[in-house]
């Protein structure tokens, strides 16, 4: 069990609401907590070159800041509770729209007739 004083990090990727139920539970206990999903992988997380978006208190990311250093190149503080989850959302937007879009121009440049190699190059 954590200590009241204690910080309690998230780096799951959740809904807003349960980061934001996570909090208040944690509130009660006189647990800080962030919600702290990241972005870049496997290979973000060896290189220590993830994205942490944050959700929580200014006293709770206050506390946390050696230690994501630590993790990742870019830490940013979001808002209240759920403020990271709903950053990793519009990230999670993002990269599907721009998947969809290179999907789209090679099944276009198919279609005309183009070599698609050579339309990514």
């Amino acid at each position: 069990a954590l200590e009241p004083g204690s910080l309690l990090i998230d780096c799951t990727t959740s809904t807003p609401s349960l980061a934001q139920r996570v909090a208040a539970a944690a509130a009660g206990k006189g647990v800080l907590a962030l919600d702290a999903p990241v972005s870049g992988g496997d290979v973000g997380a060896e290189a220590a070159s993830l994205s942490i978006m944050c959700g929580g208190s200014d006293e709770a990311m206050g506390g946390s800041g050696y230690l994501l250093d630590l993790l990742g190149s870019r830490v940013l503080h979001m808002g209240p509770a759920g403020a990271g989850q709903h950053t990793k959302m519009c990230n999670q937007i993002l990269a599907a729209n721009n998947m969809l879009g290179v999907c789209e121009s090679l099944r276009y440049a198919s279609a005309a007739g183009l070599d698609a190699d050579a339309v990514v190059r």
